[in-house]
């Protein structure tokens, strides 16, 4: 029987419907492991609960690794004091949304503007506007300048207000940079570029609340 930890890259059979993505190993308890799921080229896509017995370690240990180097590249910053989020819930009475830490399960409440929440929606949904939205606009001037967004983070709380980073390259110099955001155009440029959402561990404790 397989002996999992935090931080092994897997592989998971398609009994559950996952189709053999590659995944690591964020937070095991019990017989489940929280699974975060990426792409070739290092980046997460999405989380999700499984069983271990769904889980296996993946044949092909050199292409594991170079998967795993890459995740790590991106994500180092999860390792200092950050945990993966994703959106898990919306309130539309009050336009806010839950931010779900992977590893812990606890939700943070953001309420945020009218026009980023209905873009949000509309992200989680796979609904499309037929103009672009500032956050698709964003994105694309981005992609155009041979730039990249790599990762967001939402930082602190200073006077009841959420601050955040966005993390980007410049795909010819490689040169990175880091920009001031506010915490619900992070969210949306995470939901539209398919990038998890990095957290700071202190905002989970001080504001998280139980599922």
């Amino acid at each position: 029987m397989n002996t999992f930890k935090i931080g092994d890259i897997v592989q998971v059979t398609e009994s559950t419907g996952l189709l053999s993505n590659f995944g690591i190993i964020n937070y095991i308890e019990g017989d489940n492991a929280d699974v975060v799921f990426i792409s070739d080229n290092g980046k997460a896509f999405g989380s999700k609960i499984i069983s271990t017995k769904y889980l296996y370690f993946s044949a092909d240990d050199h292409f594991a690794k170079s998967v795993l180097s890459k995740y790590k590249t991106i994500n180092k910053k999860s390792e200092a004091g950050y945990s993966v989020a994703h959106v898990a819930g919306l309130d539309l009475d009050r336009r806010a949304i839950g931010l779900c830490c992977n590893k812990t399960g606890r939700i943070v409440p953001m309420f945020i503007g009218g026009t980023e929440f209905i873009f949000i929606i509309n992200k989680l949904s796979k609904e499309k506007f037929e103009r672009p939205l500032p956050w698709n606009l964003l994105s694309s001037i981005i992609e155009k300048l041979n730039g990249k967004l790599n990762k967001v983070s939402i930082d602190e709380i200073i006077e009841g207000v959420y601050t955040a980073t966005l993390f980007l390259s410049d795909n010819e110099t490689g040169k990175r940079f880091e920009l001031d955001a506010r915490a619900s155009d992070a969210v949306a440029l995470a939901l539209d570029n398919d990038l998890p959402i990095f957290i700071g561990n202190s905002i989970v404790s001080a504001m998280g609340g139980n599922q």
